[in-house]
């Protein structure tokens, strides 16, 4: 029987659907060993970029915790949002192309990085100006996102689509395993960009051409994906048109590596793990170092004042014959040890790229540190050091550092002072160095308030009468031995040109001038503060928000009549006559110590405009040495 056609109102309709595009028979899929391989691309260029990157807002950030977890923030808002575009594109027809496009496209926006955070921060000036702690943070989260986001969006969806075009080509059975493929290879890549970035791209190629090379390398990868595509040319001439843009973008030349003063020019620039090391000079001769653009390490026309961060600490010890020195900078201050005939100098910087700087710029004036037999200079942390050789030393030194940068808080914490006794000799000495424009009063109660936890015996000194820029140092011991005045007298006679003071006075007179008393009396007068622990490291978070509010006026630094009055309470709380450790000082010696204080308190009123008030301190000070008139 010739069965009814069915009625017409039960056929199904035609598809109404997109038409399916034809397939180029030359277009191939990508297969399971390609999709790894861009896996592990994606990882290794990605988190290459992401060590770039921190490294290139080093140049401009303050580099404390905070900056560094503000611009990680973004870099991860970044790569959430790429995801979120992968998924939009994974509707798309023709992934292959779509994923070649996207490597393109992040290549080109990865080279536009350096030239916009140039552009946005006007030539590399340092970012935040007179903010406070609340509008420093806000100025970082909008430079990041101006500078990242566009690149790091591209980036973000790179490997979310990727893991969509695998889903796509694998037999549903399969698809957790091949997901789970992809994303071990992607992090093994990760580990292995970071690890590259660090320690080889950025040592060999130096910033902007490492970070030149990951451009170049998405486009390549997306134009070798394009190639398997059905619209190659396109691909390839969009490949092409990236790469010249890249080759603009980041020409050699084309960007600055610091940002220079008027009358200064870049010397030699070296890039490692652990920054941008430079050499600047400013007129004929003064050759300046430094790390990461803004972080001033020493100059030559600061010979002198680096030389006394040296002398200072070992004129506290009657024979140092060894000595360690925490930070090499320029070599000044570790070549001023050399002044004191140690039969041994461990000097530890943690920047290779400083070393070699200094050696090249600064030995003629590191008093033959360089080529010295008795020298050793090691390329490593000077705490990690510590901690694993057992050797002691009559003398550690630990030179000026940022409070506020990333880690450098470690050099101030309980852990690090116990270890620091451990590895002293009996009667050694250990010596910490404070810029007092970095510090409030309360950050520099912490650190002192930790110190003398550890150590029962610690006095204060000047390095520099400067009111606006005061540098102080901590010299502590066990022992509490005082001052031998013979043995100070001795060996200050050799150091006098280092200590220059208006008028001529006995060497001994020149360096007690700069003492300001014992630390212990001290801390009746700084701020109630919790000590800076390894566990608690309240240095590291409260020392970066101290400098912002000190940039936006809201504090002042350690600095002015602050300092002149936490000096004279000091004096008042242990005078200099019933000072212990100035007991075998004659009187004449022990007057050298008040005109210290006299003339910087004549230093100290002659900034206010005091002029009166400036007069009687100068003439209390001439007084008190011996030459009033």
């Amino acid at each position: 029987m010739v069965r009814a056609p069915a009625p017409a109102s039960t056929v199904a309709p035609p598809s109404r659907g997109p038409p399916v595009p034809p397939v180029d028979a030359a277009a191939r899929p990508l297969g399971p060993g390609i999709l790894l391989a861009v896996a592990a691309a994606s990882g290794f260029f990605a988190l290459a970029l992401e060590v770039l990157w921190t490294r290139m807002f080093a140049q401009v950030l303050q580099n404390s915790v905070y900056s560094f977890a503000a611009v990680l923030v973004v870099f991860l808002l970044a790569l959430a949002i790429g995801a979120g575009v992968a998924g939009r594109l994974g509707r798309l027809r023709a992934p292959e192309i779509v994923l070649a496009s996207l490597l393109v496209i992040s290549g080109a926006l990865v080279a536009v990085t350096p030239p916009t955070l140039d552009s946005a921060t006007d030539g590399l000036v340092y970012v935040g100006g007179s903010s406070g702690f609340v509008g420093y943070v806000i100025d970082v989260v909008r430079l990041a996102g101006m500078v990242l986001l566009p690149a790091g969006i591209a980036l973000g969806a790179v490997f979310p689509f990727l893991l969509r075009l695998a889903q796509g080509t694998t037999p549903h059975h399969r698809i957790g395993a091949t997901v789970g493929r992809l994303a071990g290879i992607s992090m093994f890549g990760g580990v292995a960009g970071s690890l590259a970035a660090g320690f080889l791209l950025l040592p060999t190629l130096g910033l902007w051409p490492a970070i030149r090379a990951l451009a170049f390398a998405y486009v390549g990868l997306g134009i070798t994906i394009g190639m398997r595509t059905a619209r190659r040319r396109a691909v390839v001439g969009g490949g092409l048109l990236a790469a010249t843009a890249i080759i603009i973008a980041l020409r050699p030349g084309a960007l600055p590596l610091i940002h220079l003063a008027d009358q200064e020019r870049l010397v030699e620039t070296r890039y490692g793990a652990h920054g941008v090391a430079s050499v600047t000079l400013s007129g004929d001769r003064n050759y300046a170092l430094r790390l990461n653009n803004s972080y001033r390490l020493g100059s030559v026309f600061g010979t002198r004042f680096e030389r006394r961060l040296g002398h200072i600490p070992l004129l506290s010890h009657p024979a140092p014959k060894s000595v360690y020195c925490i930070g090499l900078a320029t070599g000044i201050t570790a070549g001023a040890v050399l002044d004191h005939d140690p039969e041994r100098v461990v000097v530890a910087e943690l920047v290779p790229e400083v070393e070699i700087l200094a050696r090249r710029w600064f030995g003629s004036h590191a008093n033959g540190l360089f080529d010295d037999p008795r020298v050793e200079i090691v390329a490593e942390d000077g705490r990690h050091r510590l901690a694993t050789d057992p050797t002691r030393y009559d003398a550690i030194l630990c030179d000026l550092v940022l409070p506020w940068q990333a880690r450098t808080g470690y050099l101030y914490t309980r852990e690090f002072y116990e270890l620091v006794d451990s590895r002293l000799e009996t009667g050694g000495v250990f010596a910490q160095w404070f810029d007092l424009k970095e510090w409030t009063a309360e950050t520099f109660a912490v650190a002192a308030r930790t110190l003398a936890g550890v150590f029962p015996h610690a006095t204060v000194w000047r390095s520099r009468s400067d009111p606006v820029f005061p540098v102080v140092g901590i010299v502590a011991s066990r022992s509490g031995a005082p001052l031998d005045p013979a043995v100070f007298a001795a060996r200050s006679r050799g150091l006098a040109a280092d200590f220059p003071t208006l008028v001529d006075v006995a060497p001994d007179a020149r360096t007690l001038l700069g003492y300001a008393g014992s630390l212990h009396a001290m801390l009746g007068h700084l701020p109630a503060t919790a000590k800076n622990t390894d566990d608690r490291p309240v240095l590291e978070y409260l020392a970066p928000v101290a400098i912002r509010r000190i940039s936006s006026g809201e504090e002042s630094y350690l600095a002015h009549g602050e300092l002149e009055t936490l000096f004279s309470l000091t004096f008042r709380t242990l005078p200099v006559a019933s000072d212990p450790y100035l007991a075998r000082l004659s009187e004449k010696q022990k007057d050298y110590v008040r005109a210290g204080l006299s003339w910087y308190r004549w230093r100290v009123y002659e900034h206010y405009g005091f002029t009166d008030a400036a007069a009687q301190a100068y003439l209390d000070g001439l007084a008190r040495l011996g030459l009033a008139k």
